[in-house]
């Protein structure tokens, strides 16, 4: 629906006694990438923290970096989803080093964001920042959350990744941080399988597929394939990903509508 039509609904959502529907307003303005005409300082302050979490989030779809000081201080929300979206929000106005230690902090504690975190500390840090924060994190035993470190854009991760291929526990995570290094379709090719009694002892057990087969890869990255593989097909993660990095590395950029990647009339 067009921002137009859908003015008046928001505005009665907003000013609604009901939190799921400040909350679904707060939603309306993200999916628009409006501040609901000056209504966001509001929705930052709302007594409900689910509202409060959707406003925090829509600052850095924003790109709001006059909104950086209601950031900061939900860096002490009672709110776990609070604290998650101010400080993803943060790292996309201009405000990553501030930041940087909640995120650390909710990665570390396990909890519901704490993928998230991970995902975010990794893509939205400069380059060299982020190779040395992935060296200590791999450097711990076991290794938590696996599957997100492919965030960080990082190739050398490669043969560190094969062999946790090798490990059943850790085979399917290592596949997903894996393929969020390449935009290939990695189901063309015979890299994955859905047969993993083929990989070895254990592998049967695991419920997750496809798994990666980690003496194909290898050959494959030591015969320089994944160093000139055409690049064409970015899965939705990648795009979302590359759409975090853009914004963070230009504060005030609003977060590009990457789910969006084709128009065409309903009727089509």
């Amino acid at each position: 629906m067009t921002p137009e039509r859908l003015r008046p609904f928001v505005a009665d959502w907003l000013a609604s006694a009901d939190p799921m529907l400040r909350r679904l307003g707060a939603a309306a303005l993200s999916h628009h990438r409006a501040d609901g005409r000056g209504r966001l300082t509001a929705l930052l302050g709302d007594r409900d923290p689910t509202v409060r979490a959707r406003a925090l989030r829509l600052v850095g779809e924003l790109g709001r970096r006059d909104a950086a000081p209601a950031l900061q201080a939900a860096f002490g929300d009672a709110d776990e989803a609070a604290r998650f979206w101010a400080a993803w929000s943060a790292c996309l106005v201009g405000d990553r080093g501030r930041a940087a230690p909640v995120l650390d902090g909710l990665a570390e504690a396990g909890g519901r964001f704490a993928a998230a975190a991970v995902a975010t500390r990794l893509a939205t840090a400069p380059a060299e920042e982020a190779r040395s924060w992935l060296r200590r994190w791999i450097a711990r035993d076991p290794v938590p959350l696996v599957a997100e470190l492919g965030a960080a854009g990082d190739r050398g991760l490669v043969p560190w990744l094969i062999g946790r291929m090798r490990t059943p526990a850790t085979a399917f995570d290592a596949g997903a941080a894996f393929r969020d290094l390449f935009a290939i379709d990695f189901d063309s090719t015979d890299l994955f399988t859905e047969a993993p009694e083929t990989l070895g002892p254990g592998f049967a057990a695991v419920e997750e597929h496809p798994l990666p087969v980690g003496d194909r890869i290898e050959a494959w990255w030591d015969e320089g394939r994944g160093r000139f593989a055409a690049e064409d097909r970015p899965s939705m993660r990648q795009l979302g990903l590359g759409a975090l990095r853009a914004a963070a590395a230009d504060p005030g950029r609003p977060l590009a509508d990457w789910r969006r990647t084709r128009r065409y009339p309903a009727w089509s």
